[in-house]
């Protein structure tokens, strides 16, 4: 019989634990929680509660890929939500937006997405039923968020014949897809274009250092001015903090500190877990005569299922999408940074964000850090907008 301790042990060892929180839902016995292990969500089992089912094991994502056969590309579209304010609010097109709309709106169904959680003060999944809640699904969030029951109440949906939508990364839609265990006709799943995450816990303190303690609202990628490209890191406090993402200390990090797993994710690849993926449509300009400043969404439809959904939104077909060049984090994973472990443990043990970056910064980082110091949020959106014309 499989030995549950030995093999949670080598799976966060051999950092190949995914922080999906499966083990810990699907455990008989309550044995597994998730605990703040070295900034990241980390299995840890009870000794007295453990009945060594095995459980832990057959559900484990890391142990073996969930995939969708045959789950090839079907079809590409593009676009953005026609609803102003949506738009504005959301990270790209809004595609998002109008999924959550098309299952609320057409289905009378349930949807989960991430919100930031201002007691916790991290991202976290949560479940919607009516359209007044989504708009705190909107907007990217550079941290891994925590699941908490969610997998039990999409099942509970599910078995209770409710048309469900699931958006997240896709180690956490093939999670999904593992604990409902089966396939089901009206459950809709769509991964985005994922880069990796990042500590939440650094994600945290960031916030914290920047608005003097309390914060109650945190916008990563706020449209300053309408403008796509002019993304915004935003977050409400005691003291407001206001800066273009690119400029700020949290833009290195979130690209140096990745969870271990996702340096060499088993979920890149064109044989997708989900029915949908979707991102920004970057390379708009090589495809299309005229770019909406405010954002533009890709989408890739994997499975007839998706289609389905795809036609309820009615945007615009796009042919031969080269995704590897405009979109490369759909098929690879993010490229380790050798500092990564220093930078990590600096960050946990409470240095300064700026002297971090100024440590370990270097070539194009240095002078893009250097830039950040002295150019005003104007100049460089000045900068940004003569890139893009």
């Amino acid at each position: 019989m499989m030995e549950v301790m030995k093999f949670i042990n080598e799976i966060v060892e051999e950092n190949r634990c995914y922080g999906c929180e499966l083990c810990a839902n699907s455990c008989p016995t309550s044995a597994i929680t998730m605990e703040f292990i070295n900034g990241f969500k980390q299995p840890v089992v009870n000794k007295q509660k453990c009945i060594n089912c095995g459980k832990c094991y057959k559900v484990c994502i890391a142990r073996d890929n969930v995939r969708t056969k045959n789950s090839s590309t079907l079809k590409y579209y593009y676009g953005y939500t026609s609803d102003k304010e949506a738009l504005h609010n959301s990270a790209s097109g809004g595609a998002a937006f109008e999924m959550y709309k098309i299952i609320l709106s057409h289905f009378n169904g349930i949807v989960y997405g991430v919100l930031y959680n201002e007691e916790s003060g991290i991202p976290e999944y949560t479940r919607v039923d009516s359209l007044d809640k989504i708009s705190k699904l909107q907007g990217t969030k550079y941290a891994q968020a925590t699941k908490g029951s969610i997998y039990k109440l999409i099942k509970k949906d599910l078995d209770e014949s409710r048309t469900v939508l699931f958006i997240g990364t896709p180690c956490e839609t093939a999670a999904v897809k593992r604990y409902v265990g089966k396939e089901y006709k009206k459950l809709f799943t769509v991964q985005l274009i994922c880069m990796g995450v990042t500590s939440p816990c650094i994600f945290k303190a960031f916030t914290i250092e920047k608005c003097n303690g309390s914060i109650h609202d945190v916008h990563e990628r706020y449209k300053n001015d309408n403008e796509w490209f002019n993304s915004y890191f935003c977050a409400k406090g005691i003291k407001n903090y206001y800066r273009p993402f690119d400029l700020t200390e949290y833009s290195f990090l979130f690209k140096w500190i990745g969870r271990s797993s996702c340096y060499e994710c088993g979920y890149k690849g064109q044989n997708r877990v989900a029915d949908i993926t979707i991102g920004d449509f970057w390379g708009a300009k090589n495809y299309v005569s005229k770019i909406n400043s405010e954002g533009m969404s890709i989408i890739s439809v994997h499975t007839p299922k998706g289609q389905i959904l795809l036609e309820l939104m009615q945007w615009t077909e796009l042919q031969n999408y080269d995704e590897d060049r405009f979109n490369r984090h759909v098929n690879n994973c993010r490229e380790i940074n050798n500092n990564r472990d220093a930078i990590l443990n600096a960050c946990l043990q409470g240095m300064p964000f700026k002297k971090v970056v100024r440590k370990y910064s270097c070539g194009k980082e240095k002078i893009r850090y250097f830039m950040s110091r002295i150019v005003s949020n104007k100049l460089w959106n000045l900068i940004n907008r003569c890139k893009n014309v």
